[in-house]
């Protein structure tokens, strides 16, 4: 069953509609911008999380969520991230 993109967006489905294909495309590609600033290996681990959760519980999900950000809080890249910070400078990520 198809709902319109409003309904999507009441439903919140969606956090945003655009009036034609070109304007979504800038969208994307400016959202794909921001995401590849972003730490290699956290990046990865948020995805394996996303797609990891649809076939778990609740609280299994938790739990895992829990495990990654430990694990993320010990690399390399998160240590860079507080320095650059700290620094006020952009981080230069390793993926490790």
């Amino acid at each position: 069953h198809m709902i319109s993109s409003q309904k999507a967006l009441d439903f919140g489905l969606v956090s945003e509609v655009y009036g034609d294909i070109k304007t979504m495309r800038e969208k994307a590609n400016e959202l794909a911008d921001e995401l590849a600033g972003y730490a290699p290996i956290t990046m990865k681990m948020i995805k394996r999380q996303f797609y990891d959760a649809a076939n778990k519980q609740t609280s299994d999900i938790a739990e895992t969520d829990a495990l990654a950000l430990a694990f993320l809080q010990t690399t390399e890249d998160a240590k860079e991230g507080l320095r650059a910070y700290l620094q006020k400078r952009q981080p230069t990520y390793k993926g490790r």
